[in-house]
């Protein structure tokens, strides 16, 4: 489960890493384009975005029916509202598979409801409820806009090195960037041409003459 601007970068890494599996060219991972382009029998990776799941409830099985043995979720703060439509698709994926791997490099920092959803996903048969959870490690916050309407959130977190400890005696494997520094490929800048007859034109020339109005400021402040 990727972003769609991963989806083939995805594919690409299987290919090189797992050729024995998938094929040198990656022949045998199926990148899900839309809800109508259903995976063979024959794939053994199905790339898919958090949209097309959201959308689709077919393409939460594997080809043949079944719950898929292993779910990786890339970027996965991306279902971190509990409530929404794709965090509810994507927990009932991990839940039903046999395994599920999380992986996100964005820090929870606005609360910590916002690991709910993913903890649930990994550990669905030991997660309390939202509330219970909610209630040990988020503050609430009470705001009265009327005699009869009131609204509650929870923010923030507290208790922050208990749930630090059971995350990473559970299920987190953190790793800082000077850890893999060395792993990491070098930086590349690459310029992309884009095809401007494909472009809203409309939106385009906005652009240009907010640039040529830039232009024009910066000379004036020379």
């Amino acid at each position: 489960v990727v972003p769609s601007s991963l989806r083939y970068a995805w594919r690409d890494q299987a290919a090189q890493w797992l050729p024995g599996l998938v094929g040198e060219s990656g022949q045998a991972v199926h990148v899900v384009r839309n809800g109508k382009h259903t995976p063979p029998m024959s794939a053994r990776i199905i790339v898919a975005t958090y949209d097309v799941l959201r959308r689709f409830q077919h393409l939460r099985s594997a080809p043949d029916g079944s719950d898929f043995k292993v779910v990786i979720v890339d970027e996965s703060h991306t279902i971190k509202e509990a409530t929404s439509q794709r965090a509810k698709a994507i927990v009932g994926l991990c839940k039903a598979a046999r395994r599920a791997i999380l992986i996100s490099g964005t820090a929870a920092l606005n609360r910590a409801t916002e690991l709910y959803p993913q903890l649930v996903a990994l550990l669905p048969r030991l997660m309390p409820s939202f509330t219970t959870f909610a209630e040990r490690y988020c503050d609430k916050d009470v705001q009265t806009f009327s005699k009869t309407r009131r609204v509650e959130r929870w923010v923030g977190a507290k208790r922050c090195e208990e749930l630090n400890c059971l995350l990473m005696q559970s299920v987190m494997v953190r790793r800082l960037k000077h850890d893999v520094l060395e792993q990491l490929p070098s930086k590349r800048r690459m310029r992309v041409p884009l095809d401007s007859d494909l472009m809203d034109q409309d939106l385009l020339q906005r652009v240009r003459s907010k640039m040529r109005a830039n232009d024009s400021a910066a000379e004036v402040a020379k």
